[in-house]
């Protein structure tokens, strides 16, 4: 399934979800909020834990590959031996099935049995005993490998260093990075949601009958408490606004998950996406040089992987023209965005010192750590800045709350 179909499929299942909450919402008033929020603890999980599965998984089958490489054994039997070892109990069929229930009815018996990560694997061994290359099998069966052992892998097959691109091409705490991230951004989101929750109930039936009893009594409401009012007020005229808004942020969000064109030019977010390019890019560059491949050839072989976007490969196929033009390879890598400008004076140094590879691969290493460096200490800032703004509407809504009930009990005392 190409990109578009997924984009199109899962913004698809956004806009059903969104419109059945709404729907709910509307028959339920504030009430549904709680089991809202619960809801989406649940998938949230629930898509955490695939999420982890998924990868875990992936670099089971890049150490097989690995291993079968560095072994010289041939791959088609270590995967058969992998699956063997495999449990397959009714027991864990029959747990799978009744999770799987909850997540989606019917999910285990329509899709699960047929795509699940084992599956995959016996097509995957399967095309390779049908005489079709490694790099074709993986990319048939997509979610089989990540892209950067699907990109180690054409490397590997071309320059017949197999093992040596699977090793380096292993991206450690890269790969998971987001499963940290992602909680941390999500938990404002989820006091937000309980807030909307409180002050809709509050502004719905308590503060009515306190404006009645204030009335009655020839008071008038706290200063703060009419503040609250008038910002629920104007909350209620703009909800549209508001609503618009949180489309436009779900939409973009999951555009940029699922489209890496997107995340190349994205704003704020594509530098730590062109370190982590870049990065795959030198490491597979060292391997082809030590390999004695033609830089022209190189750049051929990373663009047709398959495994950039498109602005990527229009980069690689620009440098491959400049290089045969005669530019040197850190002028080219620099001005088509694949190596930052800082460090191309390190890449000349390494091509007069005559140790290139060694020098790409310690470069693509360390943009790798300062990427996973960088999305942690981003993930930390936002997850602070916005849990203390949660803080703050929270206390102004609790002294707003609660004012009117100390006013009203200080004066009657």
């Amino acid at each position: 399934m190409s990109t578009f179909w997924k984009t199109f499929a899962l913004l698809s299942a956004a806009a059903l979800i969104l419109l059945l909450v709404i729907g709910l919402l509307a028959l339920f008033g504030p009430i549904f909020v709680p089991l809202l929020l619960l809801l989406g603890l649940i998938y949230g999980w629930i898509f955490q834990t695939f999420w982890y599965y998924r990868v875990s998984r992936q670099d089971e089958f890049l150490q097989l590959l690995d291993g079968a490489a560095e072994a010289g054994a041939p791959v088609v039997p270590s995967l058969q031996a992998y699956l063997g070892d495999r449990p397959t109990s009714a027991w864990r069929s029959f747990c799978t099935c009744l999770l799987q229930f909850f997540l989606l009815p019917g999910y285990y018996w329509l899709w699960h049995r047929r795509h699940n990560y084992d599956q995959k694997l016996a097509r995957v061994a399967q095309r390779l005993e049908h005489g079709c290359s490694l790099q074709e099998a993986l990319e048939s069966e997509p979610g089989v490998a990540s892209p950067t052992t699907r990109l180690a892998v054409a490397v590997g097959e071309s320059t017949g260093h197999l093992a040596l691109s699977l090793r380096r091409s292993s991206e450690g705490p890269l790969a998971t990075v987001w499963l940290e991230t992602v909680p941390r951004l999500l938990y404002p989101i989820g006091l937000l949601i309980v807030l909307f929750g409180v002050g809709s109930f509050w502004v719905i039936y308590l503060l009515p009958r306190m404006m009645r009893i204030f009335r009655d009594f020839g008071m008038q409401l706290p200063w703060l408490t009419l503040q609250l009012a008038q910002l629920a007020d104007w909350c209620s005229h703009f909800a549209w606004l508001l609503v618009l808004g949180f489309l436009g942020l779900l939409t973009l969000a999951i555009l940029a998950f699922l489209n890496p064109q997107m995340r190349w030019y994205l704003p704020g977010f594509r530098r730590l996406y062109r370190m982590s390019v870049q990065s795959r890019i030198l490491k597979m560059l060292a391997v082809m040089l030590e390999a004695e491949k033609p830089l022209p050839e190189a750049l051929s072989i990373l663009s047709d992987s398959g495994v950039f976007p498109f602005a990527v490969c229009q980069s690689l196929h620009q440098g491959r023209t400049q290089i045969e033009q005669g530019q040197t390879l850190p002028d080219v890598l620099s001005g088509v965005g694949l190596l930052p400008a800082h460090m191309a004076p390190l890449v000349r140094a390494a091509e007069r010192a005559r140790n290139l590879p060694w020098a790409l691969t310690e470069l693509g290493n360390n943009l790798a750590s300062r990427a996973v460096w960088l999305r942690r200490r981003l993930s930390l800032f936002l997850f602070s800045t916005s849990v203390v703004l949660v803080g703050l509407l929270v206390g102004f809504m609790v002294v707003g709350m609660f004012m009117p009930l100390v006013k009203l009990i200080s004066e009657i005392a």
